[in-house]
């Protein structure tokens, strides 16, 4: 069995590239072939945009590691502000 993995330095390619683009926020970047590759900007699956998930990760990530950091406002809350 052969498995295709990445070097650490391509592994974190995706996050650079998503510091250092010019792409608007909120792009999703992933690995070409899902699992190895160029990173590229794709769709993020129907469970990772669930927003009752969201915000029950985003609590319990706060939980965890002790940082209480304010909740998210929804996008479009955010924009409706003068």
């Amino acid at each position: 069995m052969t498995f295709h993995m990445q070097s650490p330095a391509n592994a974190a390619r995706a996050s650079i590239e998503a510091v250092v683009s010019d792409l608007p926020a909120g792009t999703y970047l992933a690995p070409r072939f899902s699992q190895w590759g160029k990173p590229k900007a794709t769709n993020l699956r129907q469970k990772a945009r669930n927003p009752v998930v969201a915000r029950q990760l985003w609590e319990l990530s706060a939980e965890l590691t002790g940082c209480d950091w304010p909740t998210p406002r929804p996008r479009a809350e955010r924009l409706a502000v003068p």
